[in-house]
């Protein structure tokens, strides 16, 4: 779904700082379809970028209390004046990556430059819900499936974590200035499913397009691991099919299914499940342990 857009110009100007990525939201008729039906009666809000306030007029109508973020000064000094009658707001100057996110609900319009290690502070705070706003490519990897050409390390570790959804596509003319590509709004819901093991999980995806085995021979240095090791975690993983991690799974072991004939090390990395990276990571955290 692609939301509509109009200029409306009632917000405040500020002058673009690069280094931050800025980019200002000036058409709220852009996002209103999600916004204006969210239902905040008596919750707490962290808003993250709050630049000049187009999201933050409207949270205050809804939410018992509103905590903006913004790292900007000069974007803090215009919100604290348009905002001065909403006694439900506090505008902090400050940093995301180093302010505390543990709040039930998270808005959040991410700087371009920082949206990987924001999104995955916000997946690792005591966050309920979110909805966050990226760059278009981002969060259609976000939620990619396996198989797809958008899968990748970030989608399993987001998707781990929690259920997320792509609400819809926000056009670059809604903001100022007008960046090179749309964005997208998307909702999660904490959710923590399976233990990955990030470092195998990195290691893998480096090389999504080949099997298991070429891709960890080809990042055994990125796991501080020789290419005997890693050939002694294959071998162990090729005749102990890991076990599934979640009893009502399927059985991975391909001795199960007379279709599968490979092991699952034979596999493609870009086709393997959450499930299966699970099962991986599991055996392989039992295998560096075993050797520690």
């Amino acid at each position: 779904m692609t939301l509509p857009t109009q200029s409306n110009g009632h917000f405040p100007s500020l002058r673009q700082k690069k280094k931050l990525s800025q980019v200002f939201l000036n058409d709220y008729s852009a996002v209103a379809e999600i916004f204006d039906n969210l239902d905040l009666k008596g919750k707490a809000v962290l808003e993250i970028g709050a630049g000049t306030g187009a999201i933050t007029k409207k949270l205050a109508r809804m939410a018992k209390k509103v905590i903006a973020l913004e790292i900007d000064a000069q974007a803090c000094e215009i919100l604290r004046d348009s905002l001065a009658a909403q006694k439900n707001v506090e505008i902090l100057n400050a940093d995301a990556l180093q302010a505390s996110l543990n709040y039930p609900v998270i808005i959040g319009f991410l700087p371009y430059h920082i949206s990987s290690p924001l999104l995955f502070k916000i997946l690792a705070s005591n966050f309920k819900e979110a909805i966050i706003c990226v760059q278009k490519e981002f969060a259609e990897r976000m939620v990619a499936m396996p198989g797809t050409r958008d899968y990748s390390r970030l989608s399993v570790m987001a998707q781990s974590k929690a259920d997320i959804t792509y609400l819809a596509t926000v056009p670059k003319e809604a903001f100022s200035p007008i960046p090179k590509v749309d964005s997208a709004l998307a909702y999660l819901v904490k959710n923590p499913k399976f233990a990955l093991s990030e470092p195998l999980v990195t290691a893998l995806f480096q090389h999504k397009n080949q099997r298991i085995r070429k891709a960890l021979m080809h990042s055994g240095k990125a796991l501080g691991l020789s290419k005997e090791r890693i050939g002694e975690f294959l071998l162990m993983a090729g005749q102990n099919p890991p076990k599934s991690p979640n009893p009502s799974g399927p059985d991975l072991s391909p001795t199960k299914n007379p279709k599968q004939t490979a092991s699952l090390t034979e596999k493609r990395v870009r086709t393997l499940t959450l499930e299966e990276l699970s099962a991986l990571s599991l055996q392989f955290e039992r295998f560096i342990s075993s050797a520690a």
